[in-house]
């Protein structure tokens, strides 16, 4: 699972982390979960820090299925509150 900030680093030129992130990503050979949760925020920073160009670029890259979405939750134990 790959949180936001990872990709929104690896995305904004301008992030402190950009070229860290960058080179992280690119030498994994795992595949990229993401949560439609993480997709949302993703496209929000995005947006907001980077403009629309890196936004589109991201989704492009969630169409073209650079990640893999785990769109279900896993099932949790929960406890009981009686």
């Amino acid at each position: 699972m790959i949180d936001a900030n990872v990709l929104v680093a690896a995305m904004n030129q301008r992030d402190k982390h950009h070229t860290r992130m960058r080179d992280l990503l690119n030498t994994r050979t795992d595949p990229f979960v993401v949560t439609p949760y993480v997709i949302a925020e993703v496209t929000y920073l995005l947006q907001k820090f980077a403009g629309a160009r890196a936004e589109i670029q991201f989704m492009e890259a969630v169409r073209d299925g650079h990640f893999r979405q785990e769109t279900s939750p896993r099932r949790t134990r929960t406890a009981s509150w009686s």
